[in-house]
């Protein structure tokens, strides 16, 4: 049982989907997973003299276009319904077809939704900015960690969604209005985004705890491919200016599944000069 990770040590930007397209070449892996992060992640790649960007979707799409290869987003991972389609759009508009033979969204992902963004948006406008994306990450996994969060599996069951986000949506209006002064998000708001999104992320849901590991039973690679960086890690990393998830190879097993025990390549990817 085989697993390679693709990582930076430093402050990301250092090139590793480059990295993990070369060694997606090979026919010895049979996955390329993300573990963390969401849509802040801006992998580039170019191939056949063409520039081709990912930011939630793994980069093993490209080769998947050659051969057998799934991507996995794993449960670790947090996405915005309309991001991540759009992605696929612009993906597809290159060329690179984007279907549920060739990639799996964990049922397990945080979802971020309108409230979340609309929070993130206040406070990037007032004088606590972080200078974030503007992607709501850190607020969708501050909602999960508040046992508030909605899962991607959830919106099989829209009543269940709109019973879960009562809570979230109240205590994130009451931020973004008496906090903020901003304008609150009403429940209809959220719940047309869920269900504008939901047939199209229907058919890509998945367990990707059971997929990776019985890949790897099977003498597949398994090839994680880490977002940000470990000086950007939440824990170890210069908080607060540090992103909201852990790139660090342990963190494999809660975002995807996979024992780090079975990691026999660990792949640090660093720029000749630090730019930060």
């Amino acid at each position: 049982m085989s697993v390679w990770i693709v990582r930076d040590p430093l402050f990301g930007d250092g090139g590793k989907a480059k990295i993990v397209d070369l060694l997606t070449d090979s026919g010895e892996v049979g996955a390329v997973a993300r573990y963390q992060g969401g849509a802040n992640a801006g992998h580039t790649m170019v191939v056949d003299g063409k520039k081709i960007i990912a930011h939630a979707i793994p980069s093993g799409v490209v080769r998947a276009q050659e051969r057998p290869l799934m991507s996995v987003m794993g449960r670790g991972m947090v996405v915005s319904l309309p991001d991540v389609f759009r992605e696929i759009g612009e993906l597809e508009a290159q060329g690179i077809k984007v279907t549920p033979e060739i990639l799996m969204m964990s049922e397990g992902m945080q979802l971020t939704l309108p409230y979340q963004r609309a929070l993130e948006n206040a406070r990037e406008t007032g004088k606590d900015s972080m200078a974030t994306t503007g992607r709501a990450i850190s607020q969708t996994y501050a909602f999960a960690a508040l046992y508030q969060g909605i899962r991607a599996g959830d919106v099989r069951d829209l009543d269940y969604v709109r019973k879960r986000i009562q809570t979230p949506l109240s205590y994130a209006n009451a931020i973004i209005t008496q906090v903020f002064g901003g304008k609150p998000v009403t429940e209809e708001e959220v719940m047309a985004e869920v269900e504008a999104y939901r047939d199209q992320l229907m058919p890509f849901l998945g367990n990707e705890i059971l997929f990776l590991n019985r890949l790897l039973g099977e003498g597949h690679v398994v090839l994680c491919e880490g977002a940000q960086s470990m000086m950007l890690d939440k824990d170890v990393g210069i908080y607060p200016n540090s992103t909201s998830s852990n790139p660090l190879p342990g963190a494999i097993q809660a975002g995807c599944g996979i024992d780090p025990r079975h990691i026999t390549r660990d792949i640090l990817v660093v720029k000749a000069y630090i730019s930060r």
